[in-house]
């Protein structure tokens, strides 16, 4: 982001990290936010660590969220972010389904790291 931000007409253009665990240190950077899969999973954490990013407010509180983003994030990439993020949407919320083909769907295996992994993130997500 630091090498892009700067050369990109901002009025023309905006810059988004492609995913949440780089939103921080991107909006620092100067891009524009995130777009990521993890924001269908956890929609109110990506927006609340966003605002607190962008106005003066307790670090701290933003800091925990980007260690929870970072954790999920490092989840969604290891086990696929079209097929984590529906198992997780269907293992906590009840929706998601599995993913068309050529996606497999989860092992027994990937579906314990992702109800184990994405299990604090769901209850700050819950708590806001």
């Amino acid at each position: 982001m630091s090498r892009i931000v700067p050369d990109v007409n901002r009025e023309e253009f905006a810059v988004f990290a492609g995913l949440v665990d780089a939103l921080v240190p991107s909006l620092a950077a100067g891009a524009s936010g995130a777009i990521g899969g993890l924001c269908n999973l956890v929609p109110r954490t990506v927006v609340r660590a966003y605002q607190l990013a962008t106005t003066p407010s307790d670090k701290r509180e933003l800091m925990k969220i980007q260690k929870l983003m970072a954790d999920a994030d490092a989840l969604v990439t290891k086990t696929g972010v079209i097929a984590g993020t529906k198992y997780g949407l269907e293992y906590f919320y009840g929706y998601g389904g599995q993913g068309r083909r050529p996606l497999q769907p989860p092992s027994p295996e990937f579906k314990r790291l992702s109800e184990v992994g994405f299990k604090a993130i769901v209850e700050y997500e819950n708590s806001l």
